[in-house]
């Protein structure tokens, strides 16, 4: 059974309101397709031109998930808008565990001018 589970910072200083919303979205998409998932939940521009992409990262696998050397891409309508290959080394995931997170596309690995709707972030494999 996927549990969701809450990186520290993120348990400290997320809002009731959004707190919810991410638990929604949870139970809605909580289906297994492959050993790891990614459910989009909303995406953004920061003030730097940054693109935010916040999702609910699910490791459907029976081994914990460590985030280094991620190479992923955010894609909308099948277009590419950036890439970029993430790492936190202090952050990991429990096997068959689900944990909201949000990856910060630098300015320079956005591609093409995202809408900010209904795009998809995912694994770029090798």
């Amino acid at each position: 059974m996927q549990r969701l589970v809450w990186e520290q910072a993120w348990d400290k200083t997320i809002s009731p309101g959004d707190r919810k919303k991410v638990e929604v979205a949870f139970e809605q998409a909580n289906e297994q397709a492959t050993p790891m998932k990614y459910i989009p939940f909303w995406q953004a521009r920061n003030y730097r031109g940054e693109l935010l992409i916040t999702v609910i990262v699910q490791n459907f696998s029976e081994e914990t998930m460590h985030f280094t050397d991620m190479p992923l891409r955010y894609s909308e309508d099948g277009e590419l808008i950036a890439s970029h290959t993430f790492s936190f080394p202090n952050l990991k995931l429990d096997a068959k565990s689900s944990m909201p997170w949000t990856f910060i596309f630098p300015i320079e690995t956005i591609k093409q001018e995202p809408s900010l709707e209904e795009g998809i972030l995912q694994d770029i494999h090798p």
